[in-house]
C-alpha cells in the first residue's frame, strides 16, 4: 500500500473518530411512571386518595397520592367498563358538581435528578364554562398539596394548565405566560420536556402540534419531586386523563476517550510507516 493511500485512510479515520468525540450517544429513555388507568370492570372511586398503584413504575412501592373536593362524591374515578363511556381513563368529579376539583401525584424519588424529564398525558377538557380556574393541568409539585378539600390544588404547582382559551404556564403555583389556542375542549395529548438542572421547559406539543412562547427556570429538582395531574371543575361533562407517562432522558455519553485514543494509535502507526 502506498504512503499516499495510507495517509488518506488515516485522514478519513481521523474524521470519523473526531466525529465520535463531538457526537453524544444518548441512551434510550427510561419509563419512570406510566398509567393507562385501565378499568377492572367495576367503578373505582377516589383512586388517588386511595393510593392507586400505576401500571408501570421503576420505583418500588410507588403509589398515587391525591384528594378531591368534599363536594365531589365520586372524586377521581375510573368508570365501569359496562358504562361504555370514559372507560379506561381517570375522570375528575361528578358531572353535576361545578366546583369539582382535585389532584393526583406520584413521587419521583431520585429520578428527578436526571438532566431531562419528559411528561405527557392525554388530557380531556370537558364543559362549557370560561370563568375561573377551570381546566386540567399536567406538571409537578415540590411539596404535595395538603388541604383535604383540595382547595390548594395549584399551590406549588409547576406545569402547564389547559383551559378553553389555551395553555397557561404555572411556576410554583403562580400563573404566568399564557398561549392562546383554539379547540382545547375534548381529549388532546400534552407533552413537554423539563431540564431539572436549568429549570427550562422545551418541546411543548399539544394535540400533535408544537407550541412556542414558554420560557422558564422553575422546573428544577426541588420543584419536580412529584409529578401528576390537577383539575378544576366544569359546568358540564368531566375533565379527565389517560396515558400518563414520565420518561427519564439519560445524560448523553460521548466516545471522547475512545476517539482520541484511536486517533493516537493511527498517528503512531502512520509515523512508523
Amino acid at each position: 500500500m502506498s504512503k499516499w493511500l495510507k495517509r488518506s485512510l488515516v485522514a478519513m479515520a481521523a474524521v470519523v473518530l473526531v466525529g465520535m468525540v463531538v457526537a453524544p450517544v444518548r441512551a434510550a429513555p427510561v419509563v419512570v411512571i406510566s398509567d393507562t388507568f385501565t378499568s377492572t370492570g367495576s367503578e373505582q372511586y377516589n383512586i388517588f386518595k386511595n393510593h392507586r398503584t400505576p401500571n408501570v413504575t421503576n420505583l418500588p412501592g410507588l403509589t398515587w397520592n391525591g384528594e378531591s373536593s368534599a363536594n365531589t362524591f365520586w372524586g377521581a374515578f375510573i368508570s365501569a367498563s359496562w358504562r361504555g363511556w370514559n372507560n379506561n381513563t381517570v375522570s375528575f368529579g361528578h358531572a353535576e358538581k361545578t366546583d369539582s376539583i382535585g389532584w393526583g401525584a406520584v413521587g419521583l424519588g431520585t429520578y428527578n435528578d436526571a438532566d431531562v424529564l419528559t411528561i405527557s398525558a392525554d388530557l380531556r377538557l370537558g364543559g362549557s364554562s370560561t370563568t375561573g380556574n377551570q381546566g386540567i393541568g399536567l406538571g409537578f409539585w415540590g411539596t404535595l398539596p395538603t388541604a383535604t378539600d383540595a382547595s390548594d390544588r395549584l399551590t406549588g404547582f409547576t406545569g402547564l394548565f389547559v383551559t378553553r382559551t389555551g395553555l397557561t404556564l404555572y411556576e410554583n403555583g403562580t400563573a404566568g405566560t399564557s398561549v392562546s389556542l383554539t379547540g382545547t375542549v375534548g381529549t388532546h395529548m400534552l407533552s413537554y420536556d423539563v431540564n431539572v438542572a436549568t429549570g427550562a421547559i422545551s418541546n411543548v406539543t399539544f394535540a400533535g402540534n408544537p407550541v412556542s412562547g414558554f420560557s422558564s427556570s422553575a422546573f428544577k429538582t426541588a420543584a419536580t419531586e412529584n409529578a401528576g395531574l390537577v383539575s378544576s371543575g366544569v359546568s358540564s361533562g368531566y375533565n379527565g386523563a389517560d396515558n400518563f407517562t414520565v420518561l427519564l432522558i439519560p445524560e448523553p455519553a460521548t466516545m471522547a476517550l475512545l476517539g482520541l485514543g484511536g486517533l493516537g494509535v493511527l498517528i503512531r502507526k502512520n509515523r512508523r510507516a
